[in-house]
């Protein structure tokens, strides 16, 4: 008797449509599931991303090859931080003053002189805001309006 029969199990069809639904398959000589998207191991990861099904992106560490600084990952800088927040490496996502892009208010031009964000000020009034300072889509007096 055959080990896929034994146990119930069939190789991952290449075809989408004929793959089912939370099915046990195997795929590469590993349990997988077909979500309906994407193909996910018995943990609910991307395979190559899951430590415990000892995936391709996962070091000995049980990190992400790039970001593990003992194997120096290619994310990982001379000066042993993640190259793009490095401040001496001129890491990409930092701003000017040496603060994360996203978050910096004088950078990010949807930021109003309060601080906030533009769309969201309940000061400035933003568009986001409606008539009660309430967020729009949060604004339950609003919907019922709707």
């Amino acid at each position: 008797m055959d080990f896929l029969e034994q146990y119930n199990f069939t190789i991952l069809p290449r075809r989408i449509y004929k793959r089912e639904l939370n099915k046990i398959y195997i795929h590469m000589h590993i349990k997988v599931k077909w979500d309906g998207e994407k193909i996910i191991c018995l943990h609910n990861k991307i395979p190559q991303n899951c430590i415990e099904c000892y995936g391709v992106s996962i070091c000995p560490h049980n990190k992400k090859k790039q970001l593990c600084k003992i194997c120096k990952g290619n994310m990982i800088c001379k000066h042993n931080k993640n190259k793009t927040f490095c401040n001496q490496c001129d890491g990409r996502y930092l701003c000017t003053h040496g603060v994360s892009k996203y978050k910096c208010f004088d950078c990010r031009k949807n930021s109003c002189v309060h601080g906030n964000e533009k769309y969201y000020c309940k000061i400035c009034p933003g568009k986001g805001i409606c008539e009660h300072t309430i967020r729009r889509n949060d604004c339950k007096i609003c919907k019922v309006k709707n």
